[in-house]
């Protein structure tokens, strides 16, 4: 694949969305015969809805994939309408569309990801299955049909609390370490997008750097040489270099650190 790809959200009902849908329609007659009659009218999609998204994948301005989100409930959305072109399948497009609506769901709020595929869609299966995804029985629309294949997976503390993040800073190289982060790099500095799941609890430490920070959203409980210090949304907290400290979050949390590189002392 070259280029870059790009996930855009768009109009169910545009002509990026409704070519693509097609274009999954006459594969699945094709890999069905037998379900779907040749002169059947081809599926569409409903307007946009509350807590609802739909994207679709772009390489070089053309649309090459779509996957979308509909609420089953208020915890629960059903991914749909998850497709790849054929010259663009193997190529990292299914994989980023899926992560991308399951970052999405998080930011909605919901907690658990259902998705329906056909038995005869063995590379639709082992991606859901890569991502967690568990087998369960055929539900709603699907119960009655005999080639659907149903998986669920219910989103961690983690996977909604990083949803807090914008996609640029999610799109950051990952955090090596006791915690999950974003890392940024700097000149004598690593910024961190931290999250932590309800708790958390980060055991005394000292290290060489000189770290700031500031909390998003949630409460951290840091205690240094001794003395416990509560810090919320907004405010802002130092650890001098060498400090012995530890840290735990009774809520999920997520925040901005700043560690800085001290320079030796001569």
């Amino acid at each position: 694949m070259s280029g870059t790809l790009v996930i855009e959200e768009v109009d169910p009902q545009g002509p990026e969305a409704m070519s693509l849908l097609r274009e999954a329609a006459l594969e699945a007659r094709s890999l069905y015969p037998e379900l779907i009659a040749p002169g059947a009218p081809m599926p569409t999609n409903p307007p946009r809805q509350e807590r609802a998204a739909y994207f679709v994948a772009f390489l070089a301005r053309t649309p090459v994939g779509c996957g979308a989100l509909r609420p089953l409930n208020g915890v629960t959305a059903e991914v749909r309408r998850m497709y790849v072109q054929q010259a663009y399948r193997r190529s990292g497009v299914a994989r980023a569309l899926l992560a991308h609506l399951q970052q999405t769901a998080s930011a909605l709020h919901y907690t658990i990801l259902r998705i329906e595929t056909g038995n005869r869609q063995l590379s639709a299966m082992a991606l859901y299955e890569s991502f967690g995804f568990q087998r369960i029985a055929p539900f709603g629309e699907h119960a009655d049909d005999p080639t659907s294949v149903c998986y669920e997976k219910r989103l961690t503390a983690t996977e909604q609390d990083i949803a807090h993040f914008p996609k640029l800073l999610r799109d950051l190289p990952s955090f090596d370490g006791p915690f999950d982060a974003f890392k940024l790099e700097a000149k004598n500095c690593d910024v961190l997008f931290a999250s932590y799941p309800k708790g958390t609890v980060i055991p005394p430490h000292s290290h060489d750097t000189e770290n700031v920070g500031v909390i998003t959203q949630g409460e951290l409980i840091l205690t240094i040489d001794g003395r416990e210090t509560r810090y919320r949304a907004g405010e802002w907290y130092h650890v001098r270099a060498k400090a012995t400290h530890a840290a735990r979050f009774d809520v999920e949390t997520s925040e901005i650190e700043f560690w800085f590189h001290v320079p030796p002392r001569a």
